[in-house]
Protein backbone atom coordinates (compact mmCIF):
# COMPACT_ATOMS: atom_id res chain seq x y z
CA UNK A 1 0.00 0.00 0.00
CA UNK A 2 1.23 3.34 -0.95
CA UNK A 3 1.74 6.54 1.14
CA UNK A 4 -1.20 8.06 -0.99
CA UNK A 5 -3.47 5.54 -0.41
CA UNK A 6 -3.21 4.86 3.37
CA UNK A 7 -2.44 8.86 4.20
CA UNK A 8 -0.15 7.97 7.00
CA UNK A 9 3.70 7.39 6.88
CA UNK A 10 4.91 7.02 10.65
CA UNK A 11 8.01 7.10 13.24
CA UNK A 12 8.56 7.86 16.81
CA UNK A 13 11.52 10.38 17.41
CA UNK A 14 12.57 13.00 20.46
CA UNK A 15 11.68 16.43 19.61
CA UNK A 16 14.86 18.76 19.90
CA UNK A 17 13.88 21.46 22.72
CA UNK A 18 14.37 25.02 21.62
CA UNK A 19 18.21 25.41 23.40
CA UNK A 20 18.95 22.65 21.16
CA UNK A 21 17.57 23.14 18.18
CA UNK A 22 19.07 26.80 17.92
CA UNK A 23 22.31 25.49 18.96
CA UNK A 24 22.44 23.09 15.69
CA UNK A 25 20.96 25.61 13.02
CA UNK A 26 23.32 28.14 13.76
CA UNK A 27 25.70 24.99 13.60
CA UNK A 28 24.53 24.32 10.31
CA UNK A 29 24.53 27.50 8.99
CA UNK A 30 28.53 27.66 9.51
CA UNK A 31 28.60 24.38 7.83
CA UNK A 32 27.06 25.64 5.03
CA UNK A 33 29.66 28.15 4.49
CA UNK A 34 32.27 25.58 4.06
CA UNK A 35 33.72 24.93 0.67
CA UNK A 36 31.50 21.14 0.20
CA UNK A 37 28.70 22.94 1.98
CA UNK A 38 26.73 23.12 -1.69
CA UNK A 39 26.68 19.36 -1.90
CA UNK A 40 24.61 18.66 1.07
CA UNK A 41 20.82 19.12 1.13
CA UNK A 42 20.82 20.93 5.10
CA UNK A 43 18.27 19.62 6.99
CA UNK A 44 15.74 22.17 7.98
CA UNK A 45 15.55 23.84 11.42
CA UNK A 46 11.62 23.06 11.99
CA UNK A 47 12.81 19.23 11.33
CA UNK A 48 15.95 18.14 13.42
CA UNK A 49 14.45 15.33 15.06
CA UNK A 50 16.56 11.73 16.32
CA UNK A 51 14.25 8.91 15.00
CA UNK A 52 13.97 6.41 17.57
CA UNK A 53 11.87 3.85 15.42
CA UNK A 54 10.29 4.33 11.17
CA UNK A 55 7.47 2.68 10.70
CA UNK A 56 6.21 3.33 6.99
CA UNK A 57 2.48 3.29 5.75
CA UNK A 58 0.15 2.85 8.67
CA UNK A 59 -4.20 3.37 8.08
CA UNK A 60 -5.10 6.39 9.84
CA UNK A 61 -7.37 4.20 12.57
CA UNK A 62 -4.48 1.92 13.81
CA UNK A 63 -2.77 5.31 15.09
CA UNK A 64 -4.88 5.40 18.25
CA UNK A 65 -3.88 1.58 19.02
CA UNK A 66 -0.33 1.94 18.32
CA UNK A 67 -0.19 5.11 20.42
CA UNK A 68 -1.67 3.78 23.69
CA UNK A 69 0.46 0.84 23.12
CA UNK A 70 3.59 2.53 22.99
CA UNK A 71 2.06 4.88 25.71
CA UNK A 72 1.62 1.82 28.11
CA UNK A 73 4.97 -0.12 27.36
CA UNK A 74 7.08 3.34 28.01
CA UNK A 75 5.64 3.67 31.19
CA UNK A 76 9.08 1.88 32.70
CA UNK A 77 11.45 4.88 31.52
CA UNK A 78 11.59 7.77 33.29
CA UNK A 79 13.10 11.01 31.66
CA UNK A 80 16.33 11.28 30.75
CA UNK A 81 19.36 13.60 29.73
CA UNK A 82 20.24 13.64 26.01
CA UNK A 83 23.84 15.27 24.83
CA UNK A 84 24.82 15.50 21.15
CA UNK A 85 28.68 14.43 20.83
CA UNK A 86 30.30 14.68 17.90
CA UNK A 87 29.52 15.28 14.14
CA UNK A 88 30.65 12.61 11.50
CA UNK A 89 29.26 11.38 8.20
CA UNK A 90 27.26 8.99 8.19
CA UNK A 91 27.02 6.16 7.89
CA UNK A 92 30.61 6.01 7.36
CA UNK A 93 33.58 8.05 5.74
CA UNK A 94 34.20 6.66 2.89
CA UNK A 95 30.09 5.89 1.83
CA UNK A 96 28.94 9.08 3.23
CA UNK A 97 25.06 9.57 2.76
CA UNK A 98 24.74 12.32 5.80
CA UNK A 99 26.31 14.28 8.03
CA UNK A 100 24.88 13.33 11.48
CA UNK A 101 26.05 14.08 15.36
CA UNK A 102 26.67 11.33 16.89
CA UNK A 103 25.03 10.73 20.64
CA UNK A 104 26.53 10.02 24.06
CA UNK A 105 24.90 6.71 24.58
CA UNK A 106 22.79 6.33 27.35
CA UNK A 107 20.94 3.12 28.57
CA UNK A 108 17.50 4.53 29.03
CA UNK A 109 18.07 6.09 25.39
CA UNK A 110 18.59 2.03 23.91
CA UNK A 111 15.87 0.64 26.12
CA UNK A 112 13.51 3.03 24.74
CA UNK A 113 14.41 2.02 21.03
CA UNK A 114 14.01 -1.50 22.07
CA UNK A 115 10.57 -0.62 23.79
CA UNK A 116 9.45 0.64 19.93
CA UNK A 117 10.54 -2.38 18.20
CA UNK A 118 9.11 -4.92 20.82
CA UNK A 119 5.68 -2.71 20.37
CA UNK A 120 5.84 -1.96 16.85
CA UNK A 121 6.49 -5.77 15.59
CA UNK A 122 4.39 -7.18 18.06
CA UNK A 123 1.64 -4.94 15.89
CA UNK A 124 2.21 -6.66 13.15
CA UNK A 125 4.88 -4.57 11.42
CA UNK A 126 7.66 -5.09 9.63
CA UNK A 127 10.58 -5.70 12.32
CA UNK A 128 13.77 -3.38 11.88
CA UNK A 129 16.69 -5.11 10.62
CA UNK A 130 19.22 -3.04 11.31
CA UNK A 131 20.54 -2.33 15.00
CA UNK A 132 19.69 1.10 16.79
CA UNK A 133 22.45 3.70 15.77
CA UNK A 134 21.10 7.13 17.02
CA UNK A 135 22.38 9.74 15.34
CA UNK A 136 20.57 13.45 14.53
CA UNK A 137 20.96 14.04 10.48
CA UNK A 138 22.25 17.58 9.92
CA UNK A 139 22.10 17.24 6.25
CA UNK A 140 22.38 14.57 3.44
CA UNK A 141 25.23 14.40 1.29
CA UNK A 142 23.90 14.60 -2.33
CA UNK A 143 26.71 13.70 -4.20
CA UNK A 144 28.42 10.93 -1.73
CA UNK A 145 31.23 13.30 -1.47
CA UNK A 146 32.13 15.38 1.28
CA UNK A 147 35.77 16.77 0.70
CA UNK A 148 37.91 18.10 3.93
CA UNK A 149 35.01 17.70 5.93
CA UNK A 150 36.83 17.97 9.82
CA UNK A 151 35.67 14.18 11.28
CA UNK A 152 34.51 14.25 14.88
CA UNK A 153 34.36 17.67 15.19
CA UNK A 154 33.26 18.23 18.69
CA UNK A 155 29.87 20.19 19.92
CA UNK A 156 29.43 22.14 22.63
CA UNK A 157 25.73 21.27 22.52
CA UNK A 158 23.28 21.68 25.31
CA UNK A 159 22.21 19.11 26.81
CA UNK A 160 18.44 18.29 26.91
CA UNK A 161 16.22 16.13 28.72
CA UNK A 162 13.95 13.88 27.02
CA UNK A 163 10.63 13.75 28.57
CA UNK A 164 8.47 12.68 25.92
CA UNK A 165 8.37 11.46 22.39
CA UNK A 166 6.09 12.28 19.34
CA UNK A 167 4.80 10.09 16.48
CA UNK A 168 5.22 12.13 13.64
CA UNK A 169 3.79 11.68 10.32
CA UNK A 170 5.76 12.49 7.23
CA UNK A 171 4.98 14.05 4.06
CA UNK A 172 7.34 14.47 1.13
CA UNK A 173 6.64 17.94 -0.87
CA UNK A 174 7.99 19.46 -3.52
CA UNK A 175 11.60 19.89 -1.87
CA UNK A 176 11.57 18.50 0.99
CA UNK A 177 9.28 16.69 3.92
CA UNK A 178 7.28 17.78 6.46
CA UNK A 179 6.89 16.19 10.25
CA UNK A 180 3.21 16.83 11.70
CA UNK A 181 3.12 15.39 15.07
CA UNK A 182 0.39 13.07 15.70
CA UNK A 183 0.42 12.32 19.67
CA UNK A 184 3.04 13.58 22.40
CA UNK A 185 3.58 10.37 24.69
CA UNK A 186 5.07 11.25 27.98
CA UNK A 187 8.22 8.95 29.41
CA UNK A 188 7.27 8.87 33.25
Amino acid sequence: MSNNECGLKLFFAIELDYELKRSLTKLIDDLKKQPWGHRVKWTQPENLHITLRFIGSVEPAKVPELADAVQQAIKSIGSFPLQLDTVRLFPSPTAPRAIATNIIPIAQLFDLANILEEVISGSGFAPETRPYLPHLTLGRVMHYHAPNFQEDLTLNAVTMDVEEIVLFNTRKELNHHSYTPLEYLQLV
